[in-house]
């Protein structure tokens, strides 16, 4: 068991490592919290890049031989 009821010790050393990194902020809601519709915005131009590569990817464009030798060359052989 953890120093709390419902964590173990790991999970609130990784819940201490995040709130003392600077820029972490608690605040107080009254009622429900909301975030800007464009809260996420400074990683789009990312998200763009990472989904562009994803899309260009394609695992099967090596069309070489792959022909099965019963002895594979020595290292060190020309």
């Amino acid at each position: 068991a953890g120093p709390l009821p419902a964590a173990s010790a790991e999970e609130s050393e990784c819940i201490l490592r995040w709130l003392e990194r600077p820029g972490t902020r608690l605040v107080h809601v009254d009622g429900l919290l909301a975030s800007p519709a464009r809260g996420a915005a400074a990683m789009s131009r990312w998200l763009r890049t990472v989904e562009a590569s994803r899309a260009s990817a394609d695992p099967f464009a090596d069309r070489r031989s792959m022909r099965t030798e019963s002895r594979p060359p020595r290292i060190g052989a020309a």
